[in-house]
Parts: structure tokens; sequence; C-alpha cells
């Protein structure tokens, strides 16, 4: 408390007297803090004091409203309320108020408690003596007010109910003063009273109140000395309210929100472009609408409304009669053209969307005349601009085409407004939601290289672009993420048929280039081909097949096909050849696998598509889809897709359609399947029998010919357009415009395809799925939608961390095991007592089949001997203890620091330096005068052992110079920056450390620490990471400590022998990967490097801080090569290299132990905060070495917690804050190296969503 805070000695001054002089005690203490605040230099006072008169006025105003309009409306006995209305008009009116009233009072109480405490020790002082400056400073310093305000933050949420009520309230009081004369009487009687206000406004007030807070802290803030501790809380309570006020803005909005969608959908007369809206999704957004008219020859004038929602821009038009007798005119939603009706079938008043809405992507809109991109004027609703040209604009639909004797334009909409601000609005409205849309966006785009004249075809070989014209293949070398430095013209392939190159391919296995040019496919041997060499007969060139129409490569059967396709003028024919490594060919400068022809299949009609299933070949033709099974002969070796007796696919139309155009099909389950043709798609499972309940597509009208399947995504590539389908809700997600769209090719295990396209941005593209979404979704999403049951059961943080599992994924599980109930994701299910369950399946004998054969249990055994080496708490849900927030805050953990542990000793750190570098400098000299020239010719394995314990022993110490450097990042050697930055740079330079560079990333570690999307290092895999065969097709069981372990993965992926060779990989040369290529750093869209001045990684405002980092490097790295030309790189390597990956050893070992852990919780969103994030750490006990290592390794969490604290202080701090912490302080005192491969070991990934996350294995 305040008033127990020791005070300095102070003499008493004039001012504070005559306030003890007071009449009265509330008076005195009035005057004493009048005369407090003017005796400050600062003003943070002030504006606390404010807070406090704001919060005293919100209090009154408050209790009036409950005295004004509350108690006498509840009171049954005033009759003033209907008594079956009146519980419902209270609650819907006032809401929780008198809650609000209660926490309002309680925040009042607690800052009035502070201000008394103040005063209080300032009339104490006066009686003792003491007063001054300094007190007056100390007792300001003491005013916490952040830490008050988070307190209460929790017992906001009354907040909530006025956000998202404030017009239904309006609306209900509007509604009850017209039809209650009573309710009217004694609300005008209310307002008779002096300041009274209206019911009306006093709830709306409220809000005007709770933004006030988030003002007048921000104010206190800006006042606040940065030594100030309540400055962390002030900040946390900002954001909090912030976060309150953000939700409470989007509760509004979206009430409002759904208010505007359901009287739309009420209105709208049912079609499919109403459908395609979706209005009653929870998930839609109302953003803007005007009425405009339409400026045209063939609609002047007609009224409209303009609609813009999160994904779509409609327009809707009247199609109801007010008079009964008239007919009503409707214009048809697809061509326009109009359609009497007669009364009695269409509603009053009802309303219809005209023609098709827009998506978002597709709309351009334009305050000018826009330009007709296809070489026409404008057509479809284009009109002659008018008078009042000031008040128009247009909105062109780029996926909508018109016809006429012009040619083929896109659709234009010329609308005018009532005001001229309208058009500018809609502009701004527009341009808004697609930079919004394209954030979210699923797919990437960038762009490679410029347009390539006559471009038919790429393909991928190694580091290699391979780019064919219609005369010629071209090679480019990529740089980085498939961007050119230039690109490399061959000479002509030697082909001898002069007809253009339509088609290329690779197959890198057996050194095979696949070229179809005109109608003949040629093989060429790749290695040869890319090496440039000229002449024919240097690229091993051979005929494959003659007609080809297009060529597919794919693996059906186990064997790696090139299915060639062609038409024979009566009928066509398919033929797979296999490439047989038994006939290779040699060559000078290569050998290529001869062709060997596997099937010859004729189809009597045209072949537009082919997919490669596992036993099966499915061929789409003018008939629909056929199989074509690879290991029978005769009449069972073709069947069709489609189920021809299913009812559904009849009722449906499907059946013996000859229109319908087959373009792909995509297996998305085991056992499902999506066949696209031109104009639609759906779903069939194994047995071609459609599958109900799951989404099927129009595509819009576009009929597009090329489709890519990237889960959970369908993209349909027609001419102009590039749509993005959800598979699994059939909504358009994303929408590009361009010209002559042309697939070049698709490379479906890395999700990323290559178009050419005009319009706009010309040239040649790579589309990829963002990292973002690829780990969001799988295929087995599709399940969700036909199950009832496939819902995640999370655990409450209360009994043990959530079990986050992607949602709707169900797990395959083993036909040998059965699940206990635990292993479901609900961690309350497990209590003490599993802990303690005897482990019978240790100590029993193998179970046999009836063969004599172990079951899969017993085979476990094999694991055995690696059971010691495994973490002793595996399974999440046990390792999670109980983590809720934590009771204590930041400022109560450094108030129980000694508070001299936070003052540096500038020369207490400089003797640590120059005892390490003393200690550094004695075993270089030792070494390189004694251990060569003693032992090295008599005694070559002494020697070698010598250089041994030599490396491992400098490279402990050059550790602890490491370290030094690292404190000099955080401030912690000296409270002079700048020498902080000289020897950080120094040492840091001399151990091949960008200083800067690092001290940056490393910043944000610390200021992001355990949060997926804001740490540094170590950022944990997500489960999507894993290849789909390691995440979904084995699973095992380990009985251990009385719980069975789930080990998902296949068992390659979970070999010690692999986590082995990883580990040891990973120790050799994380580091090195880490700086250079952002290894286990955070995910970036683009190359980071902490070399590299444009990384994402720094602002543009770094980029001279990075310059430094790198000289610092460069200049090390000179001098290296330096004494490597006058010395010999031997000793170079003996002296340095040799201890420096030994130093990289440690570091990373250090800082794996620190942040890996499956106790270690990492999270997401709003459940992450600075506290619990520097609690995400774990001391560890290094022996010896923590006294080498300066004690990073057994205090890395008071130094999360206090990053600028001097280092040789942090042994005290750790003692100080562990029994604060209790539960919360996670250490380790395994021996480092078993800690190290156990949870290396149990330590694989998290799951894809969730905000409170554990490691899992």
């Amino acid at each position: 408390m305040l008033s127990e805070t020791a005070q300095p000695q102070a003499t008493a001054t004039p001012q504070f007297r005559d306030a003890y002089d007071a009449a009265s005690e509330e008076a005195k203490h009035a005057e004493l803090w009048k005369t407090f605040l003017n005796s400050l230099p600062n003003k943070r006072m002030y504006h606390i004091d404010e807070i406090i008169n704001n919060q005293t006025n919100f209090v009154a105003e408050l209790r009036e409203t409950e005295q004004m309009y509350l108690l006498p409306l509840s009171n049954p006995a005033s009759r003033i309320l209907e008594e079956d209305l009146r519980d419902n008009f209270l609650w819907s009116v006032f809401g929780p108020l008198p809650d609000l009233i209660e926490v309002a009072t309680r925040l009042l109480e607690d800052l009035k408690g502070t201000q008394l405490a103040i005063t209080a020790t300032i009339e104490s002082s006066f009686y003792e003596g003491q007063d001054g400056q300094d007190l007056l400073i100390g007792l300001a310093d003491k005013f916490d007010v952040g830490r008050i305000f988070s307190k209460h933050l929790q017992n906001f949420g009354s907040f909530l109910f006025y956000s998202s009520s404030t017009e239904d309230m309006q609306a209900l009081i509007r509604t009850e003063l017209q039809r209650n004369p009573r309710f009217k009487a004694f609300h005008e009687e209310q307002l008779k009273a002096p300041k009274a206000r209206s019911l009306t406004d006093s709830l709306t007030a409220i809000l005007k109140r709770f933004s006030d807070y988030k003002v007048n802290l921000e104010k206190v803030l800006e006042k606040t000395a940065d030594h100030n501790m309540d400055r962390i809380e002030m900040k946390e309570a900002i954001a909090a309210i912030a976060r309150l006020a953000t939700e409470m803005n989007e509760n509004a909005k979206k009430l409002g929100d759904q208010r505007k969608l359901d009287y739309i959908s009420s209105t709208l007369e049912p079609n499919a472009s109403s459908l395609v809206l979706k209005l009653k999704d929870p998930k839609r957004e109302h953003i803007y609408q005007t009425p405009v008219e339409f400026v045209t020859r063939k609609n002047r004038g007609q009224k409209i409304e303009l609609h813009l929602l999160d994904n779509y821009l409609f327009m809707i038009i009247r199609i109801g009669s007010e008079n009964p007798d008239d007919e009503v005119v409707n214009q048809d939603h697809l061509g326009g053209t109009p359609i009497i009706h007669p009364v009695s079938s269409v509603k009053k008043y009802m309303k219809a969307v005209f023609r098709k809405p827009i998506h978002i992507d597709n709309v351009r809109v334009s305050l000018i005349r826009p330009s007709n991109n296809r070489g026409g004027e404008i057509m479809g609703h284009g009109g002659t601009p008018t008078a009042n040209d000031n008040l128009s604009f247009y909105i062109k639909d780029m996926a909508n085409t018109e016809t006429d004797v012009t040619g083929t334009s896109h659709v234009v909409y010329h609308l005018r407004g009532a005001v001229e601000s309208i058009r500018e609005a809609w502009q701004k409205k527009i341009d808004t939601q697609q930079k919004k849309r394209a954030a979210v966006s699923p797919l990437g785009l960038i762009n490679l290289m410029p347009p390539v004249p006559h471009l038919s075809s790429i393909t991928i070989a190694s580091d290699r672009m391979l780019v064919a014209d219609q005369h010629a293949v071209y090679m480019g070398m990529k740089e980085s993420a498939f961007r050119f430095t230039h690109l490399m013209q061959n000479d002509a392939l030697g082909l001898n048929d002069t007809e253009p190159i339509t088609q290329i391919d690779v197959v890198e296995k057996y050194d095979l280039l696949i070229v179809l040019a005109g109608t003949t496919l040629y093989e060429f041997c790749l290695s040869a081909v890319l090496q440039r060499n000229k002449g024919k007969h240097h690229y091993n060139q051979r005929k494959i097949a003659k007609p080809v129409s297009f060529f597919k490569i794919g693996v059906c059967d186990d064997k790696l096909l090139i299915c060639a396709v062609g038409d024979t003028g009566l009928r066509w024919q398919m033929k797979l050849f296999d490439p047989n490594p038994a006939l290779m060919k040699a060559s000078f400068f290569g050998m290529a696998a001869k062709m060997h022809l596997h099937k010859d299949i004729f189809i009597p009609t045209a072949v537009t598509s082919i997919d490669f299933l596992k036993l099966r070949v499915v061929i789409g033709t003018s008939r629909g889809f056929e199989m074509v099974h690879m290991t029978r002969v005769g009449a069972d070796a073709n069947s069709p897709l489609l189920d021809n007796l299913d009812p559904n696919l009849r009722r449906k139309g499907i059946l013996g359609r000859e229109d319908l155009k087959p373009c792909a099909m995509f297996r998305t389950r085991e056992t499902n399947f999506l066949l696209c043709f031109q104009d639609e798609a759906f779903y069939v499972n194994k047995n071609g029998k459609l599958l109900l309940g799951l989404p099927e597509f129009n595509w819009r009208g576009l009929r597009p010919t090329k489709f890519v399947y990237f889960a959970p995504y369908i993209i349909a590539i027609s001419d102009y357009i590039i749509d993005v389908f959800d598979s699994l809700s059939g909504d358009l997600v994303q929408s590009i415009v361009a010209e002559n769209v042309k697939l070049l090719h698709v490379l479906v295990e890395k999700n990323v395809m290559y178009v050419s396209r005009d319009g706009g941005q010309p040239g040649v593209w790579m589309i990829q799925l963002k990292h973002s979404e690829v780990k969001k979704v799988t295929l087995e999403n599709l399940s969700t939608m036909t199950s009832t049951r496939r819902r995640t059961v999370s655990a409450s943080t209360e009994n043990g961390p959530p079990q986050e599992r992607r949602s709707g994924t169900p797990r395959r599980t083993s036909r040998v095991r059965s699940r206990s109930p635990s292993k479901r994701g609900d961690a309350s299910l497990m209590n003490n007592a599993a802990l303690n369950k005897p482990q019978a399946a240790a100590n029993a004998t193998p179970k046999l089949t009836k063969r004599g054969t172990r079951t899969k249990s017993a085979k476990r055994d094999i694991l055995a001997p690696f059971q010691s080496l495994r973490h002793p708490l595996t399974t999440s849900s046990l390792h999670a203890i109980a983590f809720e927030k934590p009771p204590f805050t930041i400022k109560e953990l450094r108030d129980a620091v000694p508070s001299d542990c936070f003052i540096h000793s500038t020369t207490k750190s400089l003797v640590y330096v120059v005892t390490d570098l003393a200690m550094a400098g004695g075993l270089f000299t030792l070494a390189s005068l004694y251990i060569d020239q003693v032992f090295g010719d008599t005694a070559p394995l002494v020697s070698t052992a010598l250089w041994a314990v030599y490396s491992v022993a400098q490279g402990v110490v050059c550790t602890g110079i490491w370290v030094l450097a690292h404190e000099c990042g955080h401030g912690g050697f000296s409270a002079s920056p700048l020498l902080n930055n000289i020897v950080g740079w120094i040492l840091h330079s001399a151990l091949l450390v960008p200083y800067f560079s690092w001290k940056i990333s490393h910043s944000k570690h610390h200021k992001g620490c355990a949060h997926m999307d804001k740490d540094q290092v170590f950022v944990p895999r997500l489960r999507s990471d894993f290849p789909a065969r390691m995440r979904d097709s084995h699973h095992s069981e380990i009985e251990e400590h009385g719980l069975k372990e789930e080990i998902e993965g296949d068992l390659f992926e979970n070999a010690p022998i692999v986590d082995l060779y990883r580990l040891c990989r990973q120790q050799l040369f994380g580091w090195h990967a880490y700086i250079l290529g952002n290894a286990s750093g955070q995910r970036y869209f683009s190359w980071a490097s902490h070399f590299h001045t444009t990384s994402p990684i720094f602002s543009q405002s770094q980029a001279t801080e990075v310059v430094l980092s790198d000289i610092g490097v460069g200049l090390t790295l000179s001098l290296l090569a330096y004494f490597s030309y006058t010395y010999g790189f031997l000793t170079v390597f003996k002296l340095y290299v040799a201890p420096y990956l030994w130093v990289n050893h440690w570091l990373v070992m250090i800082t794996f132990l620190q942040h890996t852990d499956v106790r270690v919780p990492h999270y997401r969103g709003d459940e992450w905060n600075f506290l619990r994030g520097a609690l995400s750490t774990v001391d560890r006990d290094f022996g010896l070495l923590n006294l080498f290592f300066h004690h990073i390794t057994d205090t890395h969490v008071a130094h999360h917690l206090f990053s600028s604290m001097p280092f040789y202080n942090a042994q005290r701090a750790t003692q100080a804050i562990s029994a604060k912490l209790g539960k919360y302080y996670l250490h380790d005192d395994s021996p480092i190296f078993l800690s190290l491969w156990r949870s290396y070991r149990a330590c694989r990934f998290v799951e894809d969503e969730g905000n409170v996350l554990f490691y899992k294995r």
C-alpha cells in the first residue's frame, strides 16, 4: 500500500501547511490532492485526475438512470408496463445495468482509494516533517492506474450488451412510447427533472463513456516515465480495451448486417441469382447500399438498389405492384428480356436480383467512360453520357460478356446516383473490399517473366525451367522462388516435323524429355538437352507415337506411364508407354530409357481428358468418364465411371447428355471423386453414385476447359477468368481476371501452377496456394459434410491444455487397437490416478496369433531399448499442467526481485569480457605452440586427441563470449547503448554473427515469445507441414507411464536412427541455416535472411544496421581467408573452425532446450500476452557449464521477464521469483543430452487450429 511505503525525509512546505488547515476532512483531502497536482512538474497526474472525475460522473449517471427509469418501471405496483411484457422490456432495454453499476463502482473505489492513500501519505508526512519534490514524484509514480484497470477489465463484458442491442433498444423504446400511453406519460414526467435525459440518451451514453477509457489511458501513458513499471500494465489495459471495443463494433456491425440481410432476403424472389448470395450465411457481411438509376437507352431512368456484400455486388429491381389490377413487369434475370407476370403469381413489393450478382474480384468501377479492352465500344447496358455526368459512374463485370455486330465485350452498367458523393463512395468501398479480400485470398501470384511470343508449354527439371514456344525449347536457371536471372536459348532441337511444339514434359528419373511437335511425340535425352549439345544425334531423339493430340504423365499400377492420345480419323487411340530401364540406351552425353508400349486402347469417341487412379486410367470422352483397368483384359477392362442405374443421377439429368464435356476428375477422399465438366461439377462415390449433401458447381456459365485441384480448392480456368471455389462449401472464394489464360504446367505436390496471360500484367505467372491456407484444411474435411457426428472435443484449460485438432478431420485408427476416452482430446477425463496406473503391458508376454506370429503390440517391443530415452511426459494432455492464465503480473514479479539486481556495473561486465578473452587466448596460445610441435611427429594420435580437447574447451569458452555479446544486444551489459553496441558488434563479428541483424530478430523473439505468428526462433511445425502419408497413413500406440501415447506418421519418420541423424544435422548446421535462410524461424512468404537488407525480418529503416552487421562478418571472413592463405587452411580449421562448430552446437542446443519441451505452451490470438510468452521457457541445468555460459542456461525464465537486467544478477532474480511463480516456473535438471534427445523425439508439431497449443509427436 502507498501508506506503507517508506518515505524520504523532507521539509514541510507552506502549500501543504495551508491545505492542512482546511475545515472538513473531505475538503482537506481534496485540497491536499489539488495542491499535490499543482506541485508536480509532469502532467501525468492531471490525466489520472481526469479519469477519476470521469468515472465519478459515469457512476452518477448510471445510478441516476437506475433511479429514474429502471426501479420505477420494474415496480409491479406502478403498472407503467404491462405485466406480461415487463420482464422482456426491462431486459431488452436495460440489460445488465445493475452489474455494470457494480463494475463501475468498484473501479471508482479503487481509483479513489489510491487517491486517498496518496493524500493520507502527504498528511502523515507533514506531521513528521516529510516533504519535498522527490517525495511527490515518488508518490505520483506509485499511482498504478494500469494495474487498477487490468484488475477490473475482466468484468467489462457488460459493455458488450449495449454495443449489440442499441438499435433494438431504441426501436423497442419508440414502439412502447407509441403504443403505451402510461409509459409515454411517465417518460415525459421524468424529462421535467433538472438536467434530465431521455431513456435512449441515458443508455447510449454508456458506450461513449467506454470509449473514453482508452483515450484517457493513452494520455496517461504518454506522460508516464519509461522506468515506471506501470507502463506495461497500462499498455496491456489499453490493448484489452481496444480488443473489447473492436469486439463491440464487430457485434454491432454483425447485428446490423444481419438485420439488413434478413430484410433483403425476405423481400427477394427466390431464384438462382438470389440463392448464390447465401444471405442467411452467418459469415455474410453487408458493406454498402444506395439507390441508383440506369443511364442507358434500354433501361434509362429505371430505379434499382445497388448492394455490396463481402463477396458480391448485386442490383435489385422491384417486381411487385401496389395496384392489384396491374400486371407486373419483370426483367428476366439473365437476359434482361421483359416478361409479363399475372399479379396473383407475384407478391406485392417483391424484388429480384437484376441479371447475375458480380463477384467482388470481377468488379471494375470507373468514374469515366471505360474503354473496351476487347476492341469494341461499351456493350450491354453501357449508355451514352448525360448532362449530369458528374453524378454517373460505370460498373464493369469482368466475368460477363455480350456479343453483337461490334464483337465481344464485357458488360458495363452505366449508373447515376442522387448526389456526387455516391460515385466516389462506391469506388472507395469496392476498392477497400477488394484489397481486404486479396489479403485473405487462397492463391498468391508471382510474375516470373514477361510475355513469351507463341509460348506453348513449361516444365520443371531440377533447378531449371524449360520453356517451349512453337519452334524451340529454351532453358532458364531459377534464382529463388522461380525468378529468372535470364533465359538461355537452345539451338533448335532438330525436329524433323515442321509443325509447332505444343507440349513438353520431363521424366527426370529416366532422364527423358518428352516433346509433342504437331502430331508427333518425341523423346530426348534430358541431360544432353540441358547441356545444350548441338546436333540431333547428341540428344538421342526418337519418335514415340503418331498421331498424338496431347499426352499426360502419371502413375498407375505402380508404374510410371506416359499416356499419348490421338485422333486417327476413324477413332481415337490411347497408347500407354512405360520407360524401360532395362533398355537404357547410352550416348556420349547421357543415358535415356527406351519407351515400352504397355497398352494400346481404341476409343470410338473424342477424348478430352486423362486421369490416373491406383489401378485404373480414367478417360474423359464425349460420352462421359470411362475407366480402363490396367490389370484386366477383355470386356472387364473397361467400365463407365457413373452408375447408370443411380436415380439421383437420372433425376439430375446427367446420364445420356451429349453436351457434357468431361474435363477432369479428382479424388478428394479415398472413396470420393469430383467430376468436372465444362458446364458443371459434382461428387460421386467409388461406385459412381451421386453424393447428396455435397456442393455442386455451375462455373457461372464461363465454361472452363482446364481444372486444377489444390485441396480444398478446385480451380476452374477459362479464357479470361481463373475462378477458385471452395470444394467443401461450393463458394467462389477468389476470381482472377486475365485475358487469354493458358495453363502451362501444374506441380500438384507443391500446390503450384504456371499460366500465361494477357491484359493487365501480361506474362508468365506462378500461382501457388498460400501456406496459411494449405495448413488449415486437408482432403479429409469432406467427410464432415456427410457425417452427423464429427466434432472435435476441446479440453478445458482448467484441467489441461486443449487438444487442438483440425475441425472435422477424422482420425484413422488401427484395426488392432481400441482408443481410450482421453485420445478423443478430452483432457478433463485424465486424472491423477491415470498417472499411477501400473504398466502391465511392459512385462506382458507377447501375444501370438493363430499363425504363431507376434501381434502389432508385441512388435512394438522392438522399440523397448529406446523407451528410457523418451521424455517422461509424452502425452500432451499430461504436460499441460492446468496452464491457466497466471494470477500475478509482471510488476508483482519485478517487485519480488531486489532492486539492486537491476543496477548495471560496466566495470564488472568488462571484467567478464577480459576473463573470457584471456581464457580463449590462453587456450589458443597453448594449442598453437605446443600440440603439433610436441606430439605432431612422434604421437599423431595424441596430437589428434589434444586438438579435439582444445576444440571442445575453446568452444565452451567462446560460447561464453557469444553470451556476453548477447547481453550487449539486450542492454544487460552496460547502461550505455553505445558501449553495448561496440562490444557486441566486435565480439559477435569475431564469431561470424551479424550482430545488429541478430539483435533485431532477437528483440522480436522476446517481444513475441511463444506466439505462433510473432516468435522468431524454433517456431513449432504444424501438423499440416508433414506430408499426408506421414500425417495419416500410420498410427501406433506405445504403453508408457500407464497411458497410451499416439505416434503419428510412418515408421520411417519415427525411427530413432532417423531422428539421431536429423538431430546431428540440426546441431551441426542449425545456426547457419537460421541466419542464412531463417530455418525454424517465423514463416514468411519470401526469402528471409539475416544478411539481406530487403529480408522481411527487417524494416527499411534498419537497412543500415544490416549492412554494418554484414561488414563485421565480412571483415572476419577476410581475416580467416588471409590466415588460411598464410598459414594453411588446416591450421585455421584446427584453431578456429573446429571450436566455431562447437559454439554453434552449444548455441543451438541451449536455445532449443530453452524453448522446446512438451510442457511449453504456444499461443495464438488473444490467448497470448507478454507474461505468458515469457513464462513459456525452461531453465536447464548444464552443471559446470552454467559457469562458463554465464548462467544463461539456468536463468532463462528471469532473462525473458527482465531482459535488460544485468546477467550477473540473474541467479538472484531467479531465486526471488521462483517461489512466486510456483507451478508456472518450468525447469529441468535432467542430463542435458538426455533432455535434448527426449525433447527432439517428443516435440514434433502442434495442431493447425486452436489458441493454446502443446507439442505432439
